[in-house]
């Protein structure tokens, strides 16, 4: 030794090129990520996956970000393919989440493992579509000597009882988007879109954004006729089911929920001739479909509900066993005549 201070020397195991390809993929990560927090008006984007993005957004996307992130960045997929990603994830989300009721944890780290697989080509789109098909079987059904496939409302109808037992029904449950969902698809059938994502959702004390079109307390004299002779507990149920909340494309004062329906189909003013309410007839699209009924009774409801269960058998591509389990779903199937079989039971009760 010759009293030299020995020097340690670290040596990157990356190569220059390594590295900077490392920094590029960051870079290019950042953008798409910005992207699908941002797709509205955004010229990176395809119409179409805009629109998707955004849906997914509106829904809660939950874990599935970094999957639909890494799917901008491989060459090999393009933006067909990743609308036929982005419509799967949607439908998982609203199926699993929304009305099957699982936990926000389920089944997180394998799609968040697919993101990864998904971007070093380990793993194609329709692989992940048929995991996504595959996690969410539970949620159907197939009845003896059928070979259709249904929707297992059993996890949802549970949640929503719940729900009615507390005193809101459908209008404590988290999936609201489905109301907006259904505005918007008239919106895409008539145009002028008349009610704000984020005005919808946001949670002002004075605003009231979702309607109960028979009101929860029906004072006036119009409603004790319309649903007289039906118990207090089914009264509730008229309440809170599906087909009598009502998305509002303006906030009203509270105090006007209880008028009559004839009274809320029109505007109504003050003395001094100023609005203090806008009418269901120029309101949103489904303000404007529910002025199209003569009268609001509990066969207008049914119906209301009917149509927005058909509304989501078609959007989400689920399909319901019958009438009945619509009818049970939307906890009005007291509403429906009696079987033969079940005027027996009745007259043996007695």
């Amino acid at each position: 030794m010759n009293g030299e201070e020995e020097t340690l020397v670290l040596r990157s195991k990356l190569s220059p090129k390594e590295i900077e390809d490392y920094v590029n993929s960051l870079k290019a990560a950042a953008v798409h990520w910005y992207n699908t927090h941002n797709p509205l008006n955004n010229s990176d984007l395809t119409n179409k996956e805009s629109l998707w993005l955004d849906r997914l957004n509106r829904i809660g996307i939950i874990y599935f970000r970094p999957l639909v992130t890494a799917s901008f960045l491989s060459n090999e997929i393009d933006s067909r393919q990743r609308l036929k990603l982005f419509k799967a994830i949607e439908r998982f989300i609203f199926i699993t989440f929304r009305l099957s009721r699982a936990f926000s944890t389920y089944r997180n780290s394998e799609f968040y493992r697919a993101a990864r697989q998904l971007r070093h080509n380990e793993l194609t789109i329709d692989g992940i579509i048929e995991s996504l098909e595959y996690r969410m079987s539970y949620c159907f059904k197939t009845p003896e000597n059928s070979k259709d496939v249904f929707f297992d409302y059993t996890y949802f109808q549970k949640f929503i009882e719940k729900k009615f037992k507390n005193g809101g029904g459908f209008y404590n449950w988290n999936g609201w988007n489905f109301l907006y969902e259904y505005e918007m698809d008239k919106v895409f059938q008539r145009g002028s879109a008349k009610i704000d994502w984020k005005l919808f959702v946001k949670g002002e004390k004075d605003r009231v954004s979702i309607e109960h079109i028979y009101p929860q307390t029906p004072d006036n004299k119009c409603w004790k006729l319309n649903f007289k002779g039906f118990k207090k507990s089914e009264l509730n149920y008229f309440q809170g089911t599906l087909g009598n909340l009502l998305p509002l494309s303006q906030s009203i004062n509270s105090s006007l929920q209880n008028d009559c329906f004839n009274d809320k189909k029109n505007p109504r003013y003050n003395e001094r001739k100023e609005k203090i309410r806008q009418g269901y007839l120029d309101g949103s699209h489904s303000e404007i479909e529910v002025a199209a009924y003569d009268d609001w009774n509990p066969e207008t409801i049914l119906d209301r509900g009917h149509k927005l269960i058909e509304f989501l058998e078609k959007r989400w591509d689920l399909k319901f066993e019958n009438n009945k389990a619509k009818a049970e779903l939307l906890f009005l199937d007291f509403m429906l005549p009696e079987t033969e079989d079940e005027k027996v039971l009745d007259i043996e009760k007695d």
